[in-house]
């Protein structure tokens, strides 16, 4: 973000280029520059000749009695009304939002707030109050000191981590301002800056490592406990990272107008967050003891068997669990866990929140990080419910009156991401929307930050059945990926993994094979065959193969996928789960119905205990239940079962969607088998005509 060099606009000091007064004539210019400022004070120069001065009479002098009258004094600016702090405080919003995040003069702040609320300041009390609130741009020398302090220490001592960059009160400092400061002090670049006495770094400051390309999202001191506590490669996976691809992602928090402008209303609305305790009913997944499944053992290879399939294909075809970003904790072995899922990342960061909170509080900008980061682990162990509320105490103390900082956005965006896993996609819609807004305007359309948010809003379009408006953005998307990084780098790669989402949901199976295939195609050589991208993409590749008919290619890859879930992710992990119940569609297309309710029963309990009973992928594997039961004949569950998804589904998507529709299709088809048809032509007339 551009920041505007206010210090050049106000330095009417000695080294000024234009000063705003003139002490000497022409003729004087020279020896009252090199002069002392405070010579020019007490001798100064003679503005007019004697000669002059004879021929005009001063306007001082009294020509009737001969005294001196008094000088003549030049009116007075009527001095402004003192307003009070009670005053500025409806407004304190709107000034920051204005001057701060959208980076506007004071004149123009000014010239909207009197505009549309009829509040009139003067531009000094402007200027005194952004000061009060310690919101002031201008980076203060000791400000400057901490900063090249780290600067220097990361430069020469620390050269095996990135460069830093400094944001003061929430704006980025410019690095020439840094180096122009330095030069106008005499301070090297090429020795390290230390203070005698040592100084601790003001709270105003926050840095952040960049990262080559980008900038890691957790602004952290770099010689933190925090730093030295962290796991290191792989680390805890960063939010660069992990807003990866899929629409399982959300949050409500609806602006009162466009983020750029303030709302009509004195109190300007951020992005709001839903309060009061989780709506979320499921509990975390226990631990993998590493044991094998009896339904896994020994298994037949998969041979279809041809069935009349009258029922809709199940919905949630697609993969629930989105991408990640290249090398990070993601990155999978071939060991079995001894315990959950990333457990040492988990210790490791909780471990360093305790530090962090002795060392600087609770709410310190580096323990608020390393919590953020905590809620993403568990938000991949597949612990909504607890990722959930430590995203929300991260949001909740954040320090008021900084307005929407990067570490914020952050959090709102991880929040975004655990309300879609948790299924409330329309949320996760809205919040996506809102931040990428944000991202946009202040990192601009090609910064990666903005562009992995721009993901999630497509994928979330995408399971919100906004298709067009999905394939739109994603190609807007991976036009940007390929001209910035090129047509087989990661991002562009994730981009045509959500294509190939938004294709499936089209029902496009040819083209949805077409570029799941290069998706695996480009994953392999580069994050290994092992790896969990590898891995999502074989699920939409087996989703599309099990949709053409091509059920034991389908099964082939099921069972390599949640196997090496199982192994990784934990038996009871929501991802290892899905797959399992895709397997259980695949088992009944092939006619092995055994097989399929023992283990549809096995996911259905285990995914009402861990996501709760309207989750969509707990509604999903009871969809399949009921299809089993259809086909064995046993009409009152399948009646049961398919009437409690449709009711979920309208609840939770409304009548026109996709899974909605199919919901209400496998009930036609229980009524017209039970030979009930007014309540088949009922359920038809009310979901399915139109």
């Amino acid at each position: 973000m551009e920041i505007m060099d206010w210090t050049n606009q106000f330095d009417f000091g000695p080294n000024s280029q234009e000063t705003p007064f003139s002490f000497a004539s022409s003729t004087q210019t020279a020896s009252a520059s090199s002069a002392p400022m405070d010579s020019l004070f007490a001798n100064p120069p003679q503005l007019e000749s004697p000669q002059d001065s004879a021929q005009t009479p001063s306007p001082q002098a009294n020509p009737a009695d001969g005294q001196m009258a008094p000088p003549a004094t030049k009116p007075r600016k009527r001095k402004a009304p003192t307003l009070p702090d009670d005053d500025w405080e409806p407004y304190k919003s709107h000034i920051i939002e204005l001057h701060i995040n959208d980076n506007l003069p004071l004149s123009e702040v000014r010239d909207k707030l009197e505009t549309k609320f009829g509040f009139k300041a003067e531009l000094r009390q402007y200027r005194f109050r952004i000061s009060k609130w310690g919101l002031d741009k201008k980076v203060k020398p000791h400000e400057y000191q901490a900063i090249v302090r780290k600067r220097q220490r990361r430069k020469l001592v620390d050269t095996h981590r990135g460069e830093l960059a400094f944001t003061v009160r929430g704006v980025e400092v410019d690095n020439q301002k840094i180096e122009r400061w330095m030069k106008g002090r005499g301070i090297s670049d090429h020795l390290p800056y230390a203070l005698i006495p040592a100084a601790s770094t003001p709270s105003a400051i926050d840095c952040e490592t960049v990262l080559g390309e980008q900038r890691s999202p957790f602004p952290s001191t770099p010689n933190s406990t925090a730093s030295r506590l962290a796991t290191p490669t792989p680390a805890t996976p960063s939010m660069q990272s992990r807003v990866i691809g899929t629409p399982v992602m959300a949050l409500a928090s609806p602006f009162s107008a466009s983020y750029g402008e303030p709302p009509l209303s004195p109190a300007l609305s951020d992005i709001s967050v839903p309060r009061g305790p989780s709506s979320f009913g499921g509990q975390s997944p226990a631990p993998d003891n590493g044991l094998p499944v009896v339904w896994m053992q020994n298994l037949a290879p998969i041979t279809p068997v041809l069935t009349n399939w009258a029922v809709s294909p199940p919905l949630f075809s697609e993969p629930r669990f989105p991408l990640v970003a290249g090398q990070t904790s993601h990155q999978m072995t071939a060991q079995p866990m001894p315990q959950r899922y990333l457990q040492a990342n988990e210790d490791s960061l909780r471990d360093a929140i305790r530090q962090l909170e002795v060392i600087h509080g609770p709410h310190h900008f580096d323990t608020l990080a390393k919590m953020l980061e905590l809620g993403v682990v568990l938000a991949e162990q597949g612990r909504f419910k607890s990722a959930e509320e430590i995203t929300r105490s991260v949001i909740d103390a954040h320090p008021a009156g900084v307005g929407t900082t990067n570490l914020m956005i952050e959090a709102l965006d991880q929040l975004g991401i655990v309300f879609s896993r948790q299924g409330r996609f329309s949320e996760s819609l809205e919040l996506f929307s809102k931040t990428f807004k944000t991202k946009t305007r202040r990192f601009g359309s090609e910064d990666p930050r903005t562009l992995l948010s721009m993901q999630s809003l497509a994928d979330a379009y995408v399971h919100m059945d906004r298709l067009k408006k999905a394939e739109d953005l994603i190609r807007e998307l991976m036009e940007i990926c390929m001209r910035v990084f090129g047509n087989r780098s990661e991002k562009h790669t994730r981009a045509v993994y959500s294509l190939a989402l938004s294709y499936h949901a089209q029902k496009r199976w040819g083209e949805c094979e077409l570029l799941s295939r290069q998706v695996i195609d480009v994953w392999v050589p580069t994050v290994g065959n092992e790896h969990r991208n590898t891995f999502t993409a074989k699920c939409l590749l087996a989703a599309t193969y099990w949709e053409q008919g091509r059920w034991s290619e389908a099964g082939v890859l099921q069972l390599q996928v949640v196997t090496h879930e199982r192994k990784n992710l934990g038996k009871e992990h929501p991802r290892t789960l899905m797959t399992m119940s895709r397997l259980v569609g695949t088992y009944m297309k092939v006619g092995r119905w055994t097989e399929a309710e023992t283990l549809g029963l096995e996911v259905r309990e285990a995914q009402e205990r861990v996501l709760g009973k309207e989750h969509p992928d707990t509604l999903y594997s009871l969809h399949m239940l009921a299809e089993l039961y259809l086909h064995q004949s046993r009409w009152e569950d399948a009646r049961s079962m398919s009437s409690e998804v449709l009711e979920a589904m309208v609840k939770r998507f409304g009548k026109e969607h996709r899974d909605t529709l199919a919901s209400a299709r496998l009930l036609r088809s229980v009524y017209h088998a039970q030979g009930l048809e007014v309540e088949a032509r009922s359920v038809e007339e009310k979901y399915l005509q139109g």
